[in-house]
């Protein structure tokens, strides 16, 4: 009997993987049918395995039934975050030979301080520079900065923060590059609370993308994320911005909202064209 294969594992399809029994005090990760991940949902899958560990749950990952699958994970280095956390896991990732260092992506990476933040910023360029647009990688650049310098000085995450990014369909005219930044943090609502009082998840993201809003009321704060939001938007892009119970998904034309399976901490996603434009 062929396997069924589900639409590629992303951000609008993370939830339906994850799975919380507060009864039985046990987390779940079913990747079992799924034919891809990409570096959103990786960065979300690692975000839930520490967030787990964190609040003292186990984790039981299965891992895809399709071997290439398997394999990917495995070269994206799922596997250090599944030993750095303790997670069980219901069969074992391949081991996978490191290609070339200029294939075009960035494996799951931990960071927990602003040189780490600098250092990532750095990786993306070098790993994505020649691969699309220098408009593209320009702010691809400045995005993993500014992201990872927000996990760094508001997340108050003890895990640090994780990183992932890819080139998908190189060559094709739907070439893209998506890069995800998550951590398990306190949460864009609770970071802002102190400042600006209560406010809904929702209501915390919207406020969050606009300039000069900050929980530190210094000249000149508050304009990492809402530049990295227009930067990408310029360039016909995608922002996913997810925290706590809260997805806000925005485009150059339209901002959604919806609510999902709560996360802690924030994760920001960002999917742009390598030749916007063409």
């Amino acid at each position: 009997m062929p396997i069924h294969r589900r639409p590629g594992l992303d951000a609008s399809r993370l939830d339906g993987v994850l799975s919380l029994d507060l009864d039985r005090g046990v987390a779940g990760i079913d990747l079992a049918q799924e034919s891809f991940v990409d570096a959103y949902a990786l960065v979300g899958l690692a975000c839930f395995i520490a967030s787990a560990a964190r609040d003292g749950l186990p984790v039981r990952l299965v891992l895809p039934e399709d071997p290439d699958v398997r394999s990917w994970l495995s070269r994206m280095h799922l596997g250090a975050v599944i030993d750095a956390f303790g997670a069980w896991v219901e069969g074992a990732l391949p081991r996978v030979p490191e290609r070339d260092r200029r294939d075009t992506l960035i494996e799951l990476e931990r960071f927990d301080d602003a040189h780490g933040s600098d250092r990532l910023a750095s990786f993306v360029w070098e790993r994505l520079e020649g691969g699309a647009d220098g408009e593209v990688v320009n702010q691809l650049f400045e995005a993993t900065g500014e992201l990872g310098l927000n996990v760094v000085e508001h997340a108050g995450s003890p895990a640090g923060g994780f990183v992932a990014a890819q080139r998908y369909k190189a060559g094709m005219p739907e070439e893209r590059i998506i890069v995800a930044v998550g951590d398990v943090g306190v949460g864009i609502r609770e970071s802002l609370r102190p400042r600006y009082g209560d406010m809904t998840e929702g209501e915390a993201i919207r406020r969050a993308i606009q300039w000069h809003v900050s929980r530190i009321p210094d000249e000149g704060r508050g304009q990492g994320l809402p530049g990295v939001v227009d930067g990408v938007r310029g360039l016909d892009g995608v922002v996913w911005i997810r925290s706590g119970a809260v997805s806000r998904k925005i485009t150059r034309r339209r901002e959604t909202t919806s609510e999902v399976s709560r996360l802690q901490g924030t994760i920001v996603g960002a999917r742009l064209p390598c030749r916007p434009g063409r």
